[in-house]
C-alpha cells in the first residue's frame, strides 16, 4: 500500500504529468514532486529523506527519453548519489 510506505514520490520524464494526475485523484497522504531531470530528482530526494530512511529509484515505466537503457539510467542514478551525497 503506497499511503503506508512512501512519504514522497518524485516523478521524471515524458509520463510524469500522466502519473501525476492519476495519483493526484487518489488523495495520497504523501508529497510529489515533478522536476525535469535526474539530477533535480536526486537533490530532492536526498533532502526529503531522512538519514535513517530509503531513497529508492523505482521506475514506473521506461525512460528512453532520458537514458540510452535500464543500465544507463541506474549508472546514471548512482553516480549522482555519490556525487550530491557527500
Amino acid at each position: 500500500n503506497l499511503d503506508k510506505k512512501v512519504k514522497n514520490l518524485i516523478l521524471i520524464g515524458e509520463s510524469k504529468e500522466k502519473l501525476f494526475e492519476c495519483i493526484k485523484k487518489e488523495n495520497h497522504p504523501f508529497n510529489i514532486f515533478k522536476v525535469d531531470t535526474l539530477g533535480d530528482a536526486v537533490s530532492i530526494g536526498l533532502k526529503e529523506t531522512p538519514k535513517d530512511g530509503i531513497f529508492l529509484l523505482s521506475p514506473a515505466c521506461a525512460s528512453m527519453d532520458m537514458f540510452k537503457d535500464y543500465k544507463h539510467r541506474g549508472n546514471e542514478f548512482k553516480k549522482l548519489i555519490e556525487l550530491k551525497g557527500k
